[in-house]
């Protein structure tokens, strides 16, 4: 890569991702990949679909930790 360090993680392009993309993301080796489904609640059996916690730069980050903790993360 550009930095020498390994990409473990992806994200896909505005959340778009098929059986096709699944596959490759697996073959190429990465650990996980993101959606853009909002939830803070990550299923290991799903790797390759994980869904992203809503952050906003603005928000204090007690905030952030209770949406998950509500959401079960």
């Amino acid at each position: 890569g550009i930095t020498g360090a390994p990409v473990d993680f992806v994200a896909y392009p505005f959340g778009a991702y098929d059986a096709t993309v699944l596959e490759a993301v697996s073959q190429f080796g990465f650990r996980a990949a993101f959606t853009t489904a909002m939830s803070a609640v990550l299923n290991y059996r799903t790797p390759y679909t994980l869904p992203r916690i809503e952050y906003q730069p603005s928000e204090a980050a007690s905030t952030v930790i209770r949406r998950i903790k509500a959401a079960g993360g």
